[in-house]
Protein backbone atom coordinates (compact mmCIF):
# COMPACT_ATOMS: atom_id res chain seq x y z
CA UNK A 1 0.00 0.00 0.00
CA UNK A 2 1.41 3.37 -0.99
CA UNK A 3 0.85 6.26 1.42
CA UNK A 4 -0.45 9.55 0.05
CA UNK A 5 0.60 12.95 1.36
CA UNK A 6 -2.40 14.80 2.84
CA UNK A 7 -0.57 18.01 3.79
CA UNK A 8 2.92 19.46 4.24
CA UNK A 9 4.38 22.25 6.35
CA UNK A 10 7.14 24.34 4.75
CA UNK A 11 9.87 25.82 6.95
CA UNK A 12 11.10 29.35 6.45
CA UNK A 13 13.82 29.73 3.84
CA UNK A 14 17.32 30.27 5.15
CA UNK A 15 17.14 27.96 8.15
CA UNK A 16 20.38 26.35 9.20
CA UNK A 17 19.68 22.82 10.35
CA UNK A 18 16.23 23.16 11.92
CA UNK A 19 15.45 20.68 14.70
CA UNK A 20 11.91 19.40 15.08
CA UNK A 21 10.91 17.90 18.42
CA UNK A 22 10.77 14.13 18.50
CA UNK A 23 7.50 14.32 20.40
CA UNK A 24 4.18 16.06 19.84
CA UNK A 25 0.62 15.95 21.06
CA UNK A 26 -2.79 16.33 19.48
CA UNK A 27 -5.70 18.41 20.78
CA UNK A 28 -8.69 18.02 18.47
CA UNK A 29 -7.50 18.77 14.92
CA UNK A 30 -4.34 20.54 16.11
CA UNK A 31 -0.88 19.03 16.46
CA UNK A 32 1.60 20.77 18.79
CA UNK A 33 5.38 20.45 18.26
CA UNK A 34 8.54 22.50 18.68
CA UNK A 35 10.87 23.78 16.01
CA UNK A 36 14.36 25.13 16.80
CA UNK A 37 15.48 27.54 14.11
CA UNK A 38 19.17 28.12 13.44
CA UNK A 39 18.94 31.66 12.10
CA UNK A 40 21.51 33.72 14.04
CA UNK A 41 21.37 31.63 17.20
CA UNK A 42 18.92 28.92 18.16
CA UNK A 43 15.46 30.35 18.49
CA UNK A 44 12.64 27.94 19.22
CA UNK A 45 8.90 28.02 18.75
CA UNK A 46 6.11 25.79 19.97
CA UNK A 47 3.75 25.57 17.02
CA UNK A 48 0.09 24.63 16.76
CA UNK A 49 -0.68 23.24 13.31
CA UNK A 50 -4.31 22.56 12.33
CA UNK A 51 -4.12 19.35 10.29
CA UNK A 52 -7.37 20.07 8.42
CA UNK A 53 -6.81 23.72 7.45
CA UNK A 54 -2.97 23.71 7.53
CA UNK A 55 -3.09 26.98 9.50
CA UNK A 56 -0.19 27.37 11.91
CA UNK A 57 0.22 29.65 14.91
CA UNK A 58 3.02 30.23 17.36
CA UNK A 59 2.07 29.29 20.93
CA UNK A 60 5.42 30.02 22.62
CA UNK A 61 8.76 31.53 21.56
CA UNK A 62 12.15 31.09 23.24
CA UNK A 63 15.58 32.60 22.48
CA UNK A 64 17.25 29.24 23.03
CA UNK A 65 16.68 25.54 22.29
CA UNK A 66 13.41 23.83 23.26
CA UNK A 67 13.71 20.14 22.39
CA UNK A 68 10.30 18.88 23.43
CA UNK A 69 6.64 19.71 23.00
CA UNK A 70 6.37 19.34 26.77
CA UNK A 71 3.70 17.72 28.87
CA UNK A 72 0.09 18.59 28.05
CA UNK A 73 -2.55 18.59 30.80
CA UNK A 74 -5.81 20.48 31.36
CA UNK A 75 -5.26 23.03 28.58
CA UNK A 76 -1.69 23.84 29.66
CA UNK A 77 1.75 22.85 28.41
CA UNK A 78 4.64 22.34 30.82
CA UNK A 79 8.08 22.51 29.24
CA UNK A 80 11.73 23.31 29.83
CA UNK A 81 14.30 25.20 27.80
CA UNK A 82 18.07 24.96 27.39
CA UNK A 83 18.20 28.47 28.86
CA UNK A 84 17.41 26.80 32.18
CA UNK A 85 13.74 27.75 32.39
CA UNK A 86 10.67 25.76 33.37
CA UNK A 87 7.58 27.26 31.76
CA UNK A 88 3.84 26.71 31.90
CA UNK A 89 1.94 28.09 28.90
CA UNK A 90 -1.76 27.83 28.06
CA UNK A 91 -2.82 26.47 24.68
CA UNK A 92 -3.77 30.02 23.63
CA UNK A 93 -0.18 31.16 24.23
CA UNK A 94 -0.54 32.92 27.59
CA UNK A 95 2.48 32.31 29.83
CA UNK A 96 1.09 31.18 33.19
CA UNK A 97 4.49 31.15 34.90
CA UNK A 98 8.21 30.84 34.16
CA UNK A 99 10.83 29.74 36.70
CA UNK A 100 14.60 29.91 36.33
CA UNK A 101 16.41 26.64 37.02
CA UNK A 102 20.07 25.68 37.22
CA UNK A 103 22.18 24.67 35.32
CA UNK A 104 21.86 26.32 31.96
CA UNK A 105 22.11 24.25 28.75
CA UNK A 106 20.56 21.23 30.43
CA UNK A 107 18.21 18.83 28.71
CA UNK A 108 15.71 18.51 31.53
CA UNK A 109 13.50 15.42 31.82
CA UNK A 110 9.96 16.17 33.01
CA UNK A 111 7.07 14.53 34.86
CA UNK A 112 3.75 15.66 36.32
CA UNK A 113 2.29 14.07 39.44
CA UNK A 114 -0.79 15.64 41.00
CA UNK A 115 0.04 19.30 41.66
CA UNK A 116 3.80 18.75 41.26
CA UNK A 117 5.99 19.32 38.20
CA UNK A 118 9.31 17.49 38.38
CA UNK A 119 12.31 18.32 36.19
CA UNK A 120 15.76 16.78 36.33
CA UNK A 121 19.15 16.63 34.64
CA UNK A 122 22.19 17.61 36.72
CA UNK A 123 19.74 18.66 39.41
CA UNK A 124 16.26 17.55 40.46
CA UNK A 125 13.56 20.15 40.97
CA UNK A 126 10.04 19.82 42.33
CA UNK A 127 7.82 22.76 41.37
CA UNK A 128 4.24 23.63 42.19
CA UNK A 129 2.60 23.11 38.80
CA UNK A 130 0.10 25.93 39.43
CA UNK A 131 2.58 28.66 40.43
CA UNK A 132 6.03 27.50 39.29
CA UNK A 133 7.38 27.91 42.83
CA UNK A 134 10.37 25.64 43.51
CA UNK A 135 9.29 23.45 46.43
CA UNK A 136 12.63 21.65 46.70
CA UNK A 137 15.74 20.88 44.68
CA UNK A 138 18.83 18.74 44.91
CA UNK A 139 21.93 18.21 42.80
CA UNK A 140 23.08 14.87 41.43
CA UNK A 141 26.64 13.51 41.62
CA UNK A 142 28.82 13.49 38.55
Amino acid sequence: MKLKTKWTYNYKKGLKGPMVSNDYFMEGDTIYFTLSLGLSAFDSVLLALNVKTQEVRVVFEEKHVVRTAGIHEDGKIYLTTFRGMAVCVSLDGRICWATELFPKNASFKMALDGDRFYVSDFAVFCLDKNTGEILYSGFTEG
